[in-house]
């Protein structure tokens, strides 16, 4: 499954090359559904295997460690070929509204999950599913105006 995800975000990827369309637009919505798909059908196999804490573990837990991991290398790898010259990267609008939903949510994790005694109810997961598609379309919507 992994396999097949990532060929289809590498074609996905030349087809937004050749179309023209935003690196940003494609990794907000095709991208980061192609590249979870592999985690998604893990962490409901283990969940469904009578492990649901341990899945939902897997579900904040593999995404940290790729993006620590694979940013970790990344930005060092980056450093390492511009050194002594220092590293520098530009921030739009898209990036902080990024940080602010993003933010916005582990703020009501933290408060959420104690106060449920971390199993929260039913409606939380479809109000993050909501609130995720009011990002998506908040950020495309920056993006095409």
């Amino acid at each position: 499954m992994n396999i097949i995800a990532n060929e289809c975000v590498a074609i996905l990827q030349t087809i937004g090359i050749i179309f023209d369309v935003s690196s940003a637009l494609l990794g907000l919505t095709v991208l980061a559904v192609g590249n979870s798909v592999g985690d998604f059908v893990a962490d409901t196999a283990v969940a469904r295997a009578g492990q649901p804490e341990c899945g939902v573990a897997s579900c904040f837990g593999s995404p940290l460690l790729n993006d620590v991991v694979g940013l970790g290398i990344s930005l060092s790898v980056s450093c390492a070929g511009s050194y002594p010259d220092p590293f520098t990267f530009s921030l739009n609008a898209q990036v902080y509204m990024g940080w602010a939903f993003l933010g916005t949510v582990l703020i009501l994790h933290f408060i959420t999950f104690p106060v449920t005694y971390y199993s929260p109810p039913r409606w939380y997961g479809w109000f993050l599913i909501t609130y995720y598609f009011v990002f998506l379309i908040s950020t495309i919507a920056y993006e095409l105006s």
